[in-house]
């Protein structure tokens, strides 16, 4: 496979990746997912900045942006904890995340 023109084909590992969840805060239901990847060179993002970007993406995937992040919540997750297809919610008592079938106690309960 070709490298497109103006981009530079590169084999580095990222220097870092961020992961930002958004949940409700009433049932820790995740509603947007956002992962940053740095990669050589690049300017690395604080969690604020990665959170930021979350809410403005999850903002424009709604209709009403005002009523979108009412009551959302953000938690910064190791991305390799991660796994991609698998649901997830955030533990409210414990403040981290869980697979949802955990969390529903053996049921899936969305």
């Amino acid at each position: 496979m070709e490298t497109p023109v103006g981009v530079k084909k590169t084999s580095s590992s990222p220097e870092e990746e961020k992961l930002c969840v958004l949940y409700r805060a009433t049932d820790g239901k995740i509603i947007h997912t956002h992962r940053v990847t740095t990669l050589p060179g690049g300017r690395r993002l604080d969690d604020a900045e990665v959170e930021g970007r979350a809410r403005e993406l999850a903002a424009r995937r709604h209709p009403d942006r005002h009523l979108a992040l009412r009551g959302l919540k953000a938690l910064h997750v190791n991305p390799a904890e991660f796994e991609h297809g698998v649901r997830y919610r955030v533990d409210l008592q414990a403040g981290k995340l869980v697979r949802a079938l955990e969390f529903a106690g053996g049921r899936n309960s969305d």
